[in-house]
């Protein structure tokens, strides 16, 4: 494999990361909901009992809280660094909008929307620090 190939596969994996990671937010949100919502004894079906279920739950809650943090962060942190960027992530994976949409919320082009999402994915990179596993 090329030098040059090596690098176009090594950025794929890469954008790939980010973009399982922003995706991921809006589903630690919902399971966020259902585990405050529905405490332990509460109709949901868990094969644990008691105290050992209560503990679970709580620590399946803390970490989807913190990693639900980490992302936030990491966004207010892109928005104080590349507003643009920050708001496109943000209305891209938090919002749900579609391209037309961002592109009106934003004052853009499809060609600067697409420009802008592929160096904003790479800035949250490199301020997150995400690895990619080979």
């Amino acid at each position: 494999m090329s030098e040059h190939a090596k690098k176009t596969a090594a950025h794929i994996q890469m954008e790939q990361a980010v973009i399982d990671q922003l995706r991921a937010y809006k589903r630690i949100n919902a399971r966020i909901k259902i585990l405050e919502r529905h405490p332990v004894g509460n109709g949901m079906s868990d094969a644990r009992t008691g105290d050992d279920a209560a503990i679970a739950r709580l620590n399946e809650l803390q970490e989807l809280e913190k990693k639900k943090k980490e992302i936030e962060w990491a966004l207010d942190v892109m928005e104080e660094y590349k507003p643009e960027y920050g708001r496109l992530l943000r209305l891209e994976f938090t919002q749900d909008k579609t391209p037309a949409a961002m592109m009106y919320d934003l004052g853009i082009s499809r060609s600067t929307l697409y420009a802008w999402r592929q160096k904003a994915l790479i800035a949250y990179e490199s301020i997150t620090g995400i690895k990619v596993s080979d």
